[in-house]
């Protein structure tokens, strides 16, 4: 399978990816802390229903421990979660919005799925909001206008799992809707 660098194709005007910047010592604990939230986010995206999620939870050995971050059929506003068509492509990337920032309005063709690591986001659609917070999981609404909002006092980060089919565009900027 080919790699793919995701630098500049990806690059959303809102959003600055962080490089790998180790946390402690060696970076292990943020690199654990991460791994498991891929983990999570990818077994919710595998449709692990509530007894196999708590069975897998229970099945890891005694100096692992599991959490369930995520486990969901439906994003935020409701909406189904289905699968692109084509080449499955995984893309994660690690997101800081400045305090008082904002995405502007965009849409994503398939689903995302995140993990907030510090301060809080309010996502608006036309019609409701919807607030995460540090520690918090979001399944994105798909295909629908929505703007995110640090809310919180400092940055805003997050690690955004996108579940595209290849060669698509992992966001889509589009106009803010009429008050």
């Amino acid at each position: 399978m080919m790699q793919r660098s995701v630098m500049a194709a990806w690059a959303l005007p809102f959003c600055t990816p962080i490089r790998q910047r180790p946390r402690g010592r060696a970076g292990l604990p943020r690199k654990f802390a991460l791994a498991l939230a891929l983990a999570a986010l990818l077994g919710a995206s595998n449709s692990l229903a509530g007894d196999a999620t708590q069975a897998a939870e229970a099945a890891a050995p005694p100096a692992m421990q599991a959490r369930t971050l995520l486990d969901t059929t439906t994003t935020w506003a409701g909406q189904a979660i289905e699968y692109p068509q084509g080449q499955a492509r995984v893309v994660a990337l690690e997101i800081e919005l400045a305090e008082g920032g904002e995405t502007g309005w965009h849409t994503h063709p398939f689903g995302s799925f995140a993990y907030v690591l510090e301060g809080e986001l309010e996502i608006s659609t036309a019609d409701r909001q919807h607030r995460v917070a540090a520690g918090q999981t979001l399944a994105e609404v798909v295909g629908l206008p929505h703007n995110g909002r640090n809310v919180g006092q400092g940055p805003v980060r997050l690690v955004v799992f996108y579940t595209a089919a290849d060669h698509q565009a992992l966001t889509e900027h589009v106009p803010a809707p009429a008050p």
